[in-house]
């Protein structure tokens, strides 16, 4: 089993063949934990060079849309 954590490990943290990507909500709670999760990927060397931000409003067609659209 050691073997096999330290053939995972090699490989999450290998820059050149590996990457992270974190999927979050244009939404505080979703951010604050999407830093909190770099933080730690950071913290095991496992690289992370972009972030997907899902459900981003383009447009507000209405004033309880338009206040999304705001926070977000």
């Amino acid at each position: 089993m050691k073997a096999d954590v330290k053939k995972v490990n090699s490989v999450f943290t290998n820059y050149k063949t590996t990457e992270f990507v974190p999927v979050t909500i244009p939404e505080a709670m979703g951010v604050y934990e999407t830093k909190r999760l770099i933080k730690g990927l950071n913290k095991y060397e496992i690289p992370v060079r972009h972030i997907i931000i899902n459900g981003v409003m383009k447009k507000a067609g209405c004033v309880f849309c338009a206040s999304i659209k705001k926070d977000q």
